[in-house]
């Protein structure tokens, strides 16, 4: 729907990316009076379907949904996250989609007990509550059949002290928990791993984890685990098990922004580079390298005899232009002081004939 109107064409809506659309909603919702009486104002054919209460509900419940799976696709747009707080944020959009459509919706009998269609409705509030909450059914479905190993990327906990319970007893069965998460998910991918020395280490790992180590989060703490040698020779199997969660890829963020560098770099003027040029280029732009260029340049002119222009030496035209000037003066001079000679002598002659 286009309509040449400059309180909407104000708004931006023509230029809203898929991953925004929640805010896209949002807006038109905040614009909806002002669309209304422009269509009533054309006598459009979609004049009377937006004034109905069921366009007016779905529209607000995809604002508020959309908004919410948004706040979620930001938070894996990061450029760092943290392993351990994605089924914090997956569960928290999760139950509050479920709290608001799926169980706040009162219980109602149905002659038939098939699921709606999402076009079968006639209008009614009732009507519109069981599409909501079917809608908001299937987008639970689809997030958790997205995210299958959640329950894998759990067991990320037992390297950050923050997830630990405070209780020892409810500790040490979560550890155990995590414990077996991670052994479920690495223990074929990682032959040098040993299960029963893991549980061996397991208890002095958490000791000296939660009084040496309760700031830090998941990536800072390996870093710092990683500089010191006794870590991984007292805990070689835990310390796979960190290693391996932190190379987890989250999502396809970073492929994105590859082929978005990649097209930069690439453009159509410079269509020639080559692939292993290519690549060096894309992961200096990535990785965000600390470069010295005065050091780079070095190097390239050392790496073999470089072409230099020849020098011709030649006289200024500076000095030709001085010296003819001071020539010219001299002769000026030289002139001029003939020219007082003259004078003086007719003086003299006049003073003579008197």
């Amino acid at each position: 729907m286009v309509i040449h109107n400059t309180n909407l064409e104000n708004q931006g809506l023509y230029l809203i990316r898929w991953l925004s659309r929640g805010d896209a909603i949002k807006r038109l919702c905040s614009i909806l009076g002002a669309a209304i009486v422009v269509l009533i104002e054309y006598n459009h054919k979609l004049a009377p379907v937006v004034k109905t209460l069921k366009f007016h509900y779905y529209l607000y419940f995809l604002a508020d949904v959309l908004a919410e799976m948004n706040t979620l696709n930001r938070f894996f747009q990061r450029r760092s996250v943290d392993i351990t707080l994605v089924s914090q944020e997956v569960d928290r959009t999760v139950t509050y989609i479920r709290h608001r459509y799926i169980e706040y919706v009162p219980a109602r009998t149905h002659s038939n007990s098939r699921r709606r269609s999402y076009r079968a409705t006639s209008g009614s509030m009732s009507d519109c509550e069981d599409l909501c909450s079917a809608f908001a059914k299937d987008m639970v479905a689809n997030v958790e059949q997205r995210l299958w190993d959640l329950k894998w990327m759990g067991g990320a906990g037992l390297f950050k002290v923050e997830c630990w319970p405070k209780k020892a007893e409810v500790r040490e069965r979560r550890h155990l928990s995590w414990l077996a998460s991670n052994v479920a998910l690495f223990y074929h991918k990682l032959p040098g791993v040993n299960q029963r020395a893991t549980k061996l280490e397991l208890k002095s790992f958490a000791h000296i984890m939660k009084n040496h180590r309760a700031d830090d989060d998941f990536n800072q703490g390996l870093a710092a685990m990683l500089k010191t040698r006794d870590w991984p020779k007292s805990y070689p199997n835990l310390m796979a098990f960190w290693q391996a969660m932190a190379v987890l890829p989250l999502s396809t963020v970073e492929c994105e922004r590859g082929f978005s560098r990649q097209n930069m770099i690439k453009s159509w003027l410079r269509t020639s580079l080559c692939d292993a040029r290519l690549s060096e280029l894309m992961t200096i732009n990535m990785l965000d390298y600390d470069m010295d260029y005065a050091e780079i340049v070095d190097i390239w002119r050392k790496q073999k005899t470089r072409k230099q222009a020849k020098t011709v030496a030649y006289e200024a035209p500076l000095d030709k232009g001085k010296s003819a000037a001071e020539d010219s003066d001299e002769e000026i001079a030289a002139s001029e002081g003939s020219y007082k000679d003259d004078d003086d002598d007719d003086d003299d002659d006049d003073d003579a004939d008197d």
